[in-house]
């Protein structure tokens, strides 16, 4: 029997080696707000490593999908990372500022920041998903859970994006996530002092 994890309390062991992990209402002050950037999270766990994974924006119709070796996509158009390379022509996402100014960088973000061409904050799973297409180049979540990072993580390395949490560790269970194009990828690492 597969097993299940989900944001909802759901916490099943796998028998079969296989789990699922799903956020129902993936932003959900957004959802509470009316706000159209919520969105429903699938990931396919097996062996403990993410195999497959959808994140589906339902007041944008719009869906996002990835199998490890198989790409990744939305709907049926293939998603690849942008090909910027230098900071100065990058968009930043960098979400939570509210629990960021908490953290030991926080004194360091707004300077950072700053170097990016632009920033946005819309939510955890559009920054990820406009990563993935190439329209932002990095993207940082401080505090995040698994649910929220199964069907994601997925979708941006297989679209060829450099996925980590803050302690360098390519996980989803980590509490933190950022990712980036692989040219960012020492940037971002330097930023948040692991190179």
């Amino acid at each position: 029997m597969d097993g299940l994890l989900g944001e909802e309390g759901s916490n099943r062991p796998a028998r079969s080696g296989r789990r699922w992990i799903v956020d129902p209402i993936d932003g959900t002050r957004d959802f509470i707000r009316g706000n159209q950037l919520w969105a429903i999270l699938l990931g396919l766990e097996e062996q403990d490593r993410v195999v497959a994974g959808a994140v589906y924006l339902p007041v944008l119709d719009r869906l996002f999908w990835a199998a490890r070796g198989e790409g990744a996509y939305e709907g049926d158009r293939r998603l690849h990372v942008s090909s910027i390379s230098t900071v100065a022509e990058s968009v930043i996402c960098f979400n939570n500022l509210v629990g960021a100014a908490r953290e030991e960088y926080a004194e360091r973000v707004v300077p950072w920041i700053g170097n990016f061409w632009s920033s946005r904050a819309l939510g955890g799973a559009l920054d990820a998903m406009m990563l993935a297409a190439g329209q932002v180049e990095v993207w940082v979540e401080p505090k995040v859970a698994p649910w929220d990072l199964a069907g994601p993580s997925i979708i941006l390395e297989e679209a060829g994006a450099c996925f980590f949490d803050l302690q360098g560790r390519n996980s989803i269970y980590g509490g933190s996530a950022a990712a980036c194009v692989p040219a960012l990828e020492g940037e971002v690492k330097r930023f948040l002092q692991l190179a």
